[in-house]
């Protein structure tokens, strides 16, 4: 009963909310960003047309003509589900980039798929052992400044941090000005939620897009855990073990949303999977036809999925991995229910 109810909701919401065109969006996102993040985003909307030729090949899907016409293509917008960031609400570097591209055709020489016409058009990636200090793991290394723009709720941007700080030994520092020359979080009213995946720049502030719907304290402080390098949850090595993708409820042209981490380029720390992770997708997050992209093998734990909350046990249990173990090497993290209330 409860399935049902959710189901005629997300449907009357289809309904009810006006989409706009894709090209509308795309402009008025581009021109919100500062002049590194356009170069960024630029690059990121390219890549998202490899990765997904790669995922769709990776999944076993057929081939499909990634081209539409832009200025007719009319899409419903949702503020974590832009169609022109990687899995929703991340900007990727070309860096980045290339490294995921490079991890799928990993992937798919050990699966003995050939994606070669794919990769021929594209950059041919470097072969060899990766490590966790790509850049796809861009730490901070001190106390974190942030700025936050009028127009985004600095009170709400500061109780998220400060939750963060109360169970990390993360710090954040926040200016009274505008952040240069050194590497910070500006919070700005962006279109929708994202963030980047790490620390981007040395000597300059990156943004976090607090957008319009983007202003409870579980997407404040999602976006931060973007920042701080955390991945979403269903994109982990193992996920396999844990949910089923639903690869014929994806929406076409959105199968890179479902790419996984690659082993050895994200340092997942032996953490459990965690369906209630503020960091995990919903289960109806890019379909198509109103079914779950995403279904728990366990299936008790299909309402859990996408909790907007806050961050739970393991999300802060990741960051402090990440970030910690040197700075309270004693400090001994333990709970009940494996995270659960």
């Amino acid at each position: 009963m409860y399935f049902i109810k959710e189901l005629i909701i997300l449907i009357l919401v289809a309904f009810l909310i006006e989409g706009r065109r894709r090209s509308e969006i795309r402009d008025e996102t581009r021109k919100s960003l500062s002049d590194r993040s356009k170069k960024n985003f630029d690059d990121t909307v390219g890549g998202l047309k490899r990765l997904n030729k790669l995922e769709r090949r990776l999944m076993g899907l057929k081939d499909r003509n990634e081209t539409k016409d832009e200025d007719t293509e009319v899409v419903v917008e949702s503020p974590m589900e832009n169609e022109d960031f990687y899995q929703g609400d991340i900007i990727l570097t070309e860096e980045q980039i290339n490294e995921i591209v490079d991890g799928m055709v990993k992937q798919a020489e050990e699966k003995k798929i050939d994606v070669s016409d794919i990769e021929s058009r594209a950059r041919k990636p470097k072969r060899g052992k990766r490590s966790i200090s790509s850049s796809l793991n861009n730490m901070w290394t001190s106390s974190i400044p942030y700025y936050v723009d009028t127009g985004v709720n600095a009170t709400l941007v500061t109780a998220a941090l400060k939750g963060i700080e109360s169970e990390t030994c993360i710090r954040f520092t926040k200016s009274a000005t505008p952040i240069t020359g050194k590497p910070g979080l500006r919070y700005y009213k962006g279109t929708g939620c994202w963030s980047y995946i790490g620390r981007i720049y040395t000597n300059a502030p990156q943004e976090v897009s607090i957008g319009q719907g983007c202003g409870s304290n579980a997407i404040i402080q999602h976006e931060t855990a973007h920042a701080l390098g955390v991945y979403h949850e269903q994109s982990r090595t193992d996920r396999y073990l844990y949910v089923s993708i639903k690869t014929e409820n994806i929406i076409a042209g959105k199968e890179s949303n479902f790419v996984a981490n690659v082993p050895g380029y994200v340092d997942e720390y032996g953490i459990p999977y965690d369906f209630g992770s503020v960091m995990h997708y919903k289960r109806f997050d890019f379909s198509k036809n109103g079914n779950q992209t995403i279904v728990a093998k366990d299936t008790k734990y299909d309402k859990t999925m996408g909790q907007r909350t806050r961050l739970f046990f393991n999300d802060i249990k990741l960051i402090n991995f990440k970030y910690c173990n040197s700075t309270c090497p004693s400090t001994s993290i333990s709970c009940k229910n494996g995270g659960y209330l």
